[in-house]
């Protein structure tokens, strides 16, 4: 039996490695289909967000020697994708772990991000910069760039690699609500929200070295937020159907899996326990406990609660109102009840708002729509 891959988010480790993959590359078909300039796709913790977005970059990245990787993938059947392998440069940044309590150490870690992937791909483009562009890239590169400068820095590699390979450039974003999570939560929400609409207004709102965009998150923050200055977006939430089998396992690839380790004899009982959302009309499994159960021989367990920090569901639980925490009750005693969410969520007074509760417990992962 191949080990499985607990953990593990970079594609490159999974492959060369052998661990167990469950194929998600006809993701980059539907992507190359459906022909968006920006993609958000919102999925739950544990949903194997990172893990995708890692194998477009070592799909597209002409800086990846990658080709062997997909060799024996889905997407290998596809020639008229193939041809896109290894063509492009690409700018990958996960924000998934900016979460400190203050603007000013938040501030630093993306600045320390921004420089890393100006670290990796920067190093042969010191002869096509003008002055200016060199001025602005050394003090990226020194963590010294002013607010302003580090909101364009996407925009700015973005057009340096573009002028250096003479192709258009792929942005990967991964988590990026995390930091706007972070700073509802300890109090500097507006200083977060005011420079991401502005890093991501540079890079992907009229960038003319934009070739396209995947972002993943949990939420979609409300236009109003971060996305005021995008009309280029197309958001695919787990209400949709579009990509609705490319983040978790479905039944079949349960069966698949469950066989392979010679553990279909408990099919009806794990399955029991861990069929828990409904992703448009596509039943999803949550990958992290199908493979922790597997991994404990069948010890049926809550492994997916306490996998990431719950401080904003517990901070609107606490504050909501006493018919909120009665719906809650009904649920905890298997109750179905009715109620309203809306895609586009509003941090700002949410507290207040049952339909940004009810649609942050959803897009969480914590209910699903029956």
């Amino acid at each position: 039996m191949k080990q499985l891959p607990i953990g593990i988010t970079n594609f490159k480790e999974m492959i060369e490695k052998d661990y167990y993959y469950i194929d998600k590359t006809l993701l980059i078909k539907e992507l190359l289909d459906k022909g968006s300039k920006v993609t958000l796709l919102p999925r739950p913790r544990r949903f194997g967000k990172t893990l995708n977005l890692s194998m477009l970059n070592y799909f597209f990245s002409n800086t990846e020697q990658a080709e062997r990787l997909f060799t024996n993938t889905a997407i290998a059947e596809f020639p008229d994708v193939m041809v896109h392998q290894g063509k492009y440069p690409v700018i990958f940044i996960s924000f998934k772990d900016i979460k400190v309590s203050n603007w000013q150490d938040a501030y630093v870690k993306i600045q320390g991000l921004i420089k890393t992937e100006f670290d990796r791909l920067g190093g042969s483009l010191a002869n096509i910069m003008t002055k200016a562009e060199q001025l602005d890239y050394d003090t990226i590169i020194a963590r010294a760039a002013s607010k302003d400068t580090l909101e364009k820095s996407l925009q700015v590699l973005s057009t340096l690699l573009q002028r250096y390979y003479q192709k258009r450039v792929i942005i990967l974003l991964d988590e990026y609500d995390a930091p706007i999570h972070a700073a509802f939560t300890h109090g500097y929400y507006q200083d977060m929200v005011e420079f991401i609409r502005n890093l991501f207004s540079a890079a992907l709102k009229d960038n003319n070295a934009l070739e396209f965009s995947v972002m993943t998150g949990i939420l979609r923050t409300a236009k109003e937020g971060i996305f005021s200055g995008l009309n280029n977006l197309n958001v695919c939430t787990l209400l949709e159907q579009d990509f609705s089998d490319k983040f978790g396992f479905t039944p079949q690839e349960v069966d698949t899996l469950l066989t392979d380790y010679t553990m279909q004899n408990q099919s009806t009982e794990i399955k029991h326990w861990y069929n828990g959302y409904q992703f448009a009309r596509t039943t999803i499994y949550n990958p992290w406990s199908l493979l922790m159960c597997i991994n404990k021989r069948g010890n049926l367990a809550l492994y997916w609660v306490n996998t990431s920090d719950n401080a904003l569901v517990k901070m609107l639980i606490t504050r909501s109102n006493e018919t909120v925490k009665t719906e809650l009750e009904s649920l905890l005693q298997e109750k179905t009840i009715i109620k309203s969410i809306d895609e586009a969520f509003v941090f700002p007074g949410m507290e207040r708002n049952e339909v940004a509760i009810w649609s942050l417990l959803v897009f969480s992962g914590y209910l699903t729509q029956s």
